[in-house]
């Protein structure tokens, strides 16, 4: 049980390679490090919800529905269907294929990773992903401002306002 938020289409190639990754370690526990499952989800979650957000819900949908509500200004029945459609098929593809390819690209390169010891260090790259995501996401939402002052020579960071 541990936190885990990432777009619901391109969620299913990270669960789909977790799961392999589940399977492998089933089967041989002493192979990997049963953290790594969890540090793969972690680090993939970030960068797979930015790119799945913006092109599901800022690209695929604000187009489907613009023709869409075209279609529906003008009196047609088919503007409400025919937004919902497009927004569909590429969701269901990606959604389909992306956890398709998640377990059977997890289990053809767990073998590599396990088998040569590069694990801990595909883990360890993981993991600065995974820092930098959140560092980037912390610098982007969060401003301070600091009232520091030395007499009238320094002020560290001027009030803008």
């Amino acid at each position: 049980m541990a936190f885990y938020n990432c777009t619901p289409q391109t969620s299913s190639f990270v669960l789909g390679l977790t799961t392999s990754m589940e399977e492998e370690y089933a089967k041989n526990p002493s192979s990997m490090d049963p953290d790594s499952i969890n540090a793969v989800k972690s680090s993939l979650m970030g960068p797979l919800s930015g790119v799945g957000d913006s092109f599901f819900q800022g690209t695929i949908r604000i187009l489907a529905f613009s023709l869409g509500i075209n279609l529906a200004q003008h009196g047609s029945i088919l503007g409400p269907i025919l937004a919902m459609v497009i927004s569909f098929i590429p969701s269901f593809a990606v959604t389909y294929w992306g956890g398709q390819f998640g377990y059977t690209a997890g289990k053809k390169y767990l073998k590599i990773l396990t088998g040569g010891g590069l694990m801990n260090r595909v883990m360890y790259l993981v993991n600065i992903v995974g820092l930098m995501v959140i560092g980037a996401m912390i610098a982007s939402m969060i401003g301070i401002t600091t009232p520091i002052k030395m007499g009238s020579a320094f002020n560290l960071q001027k009030n803008v306002g």
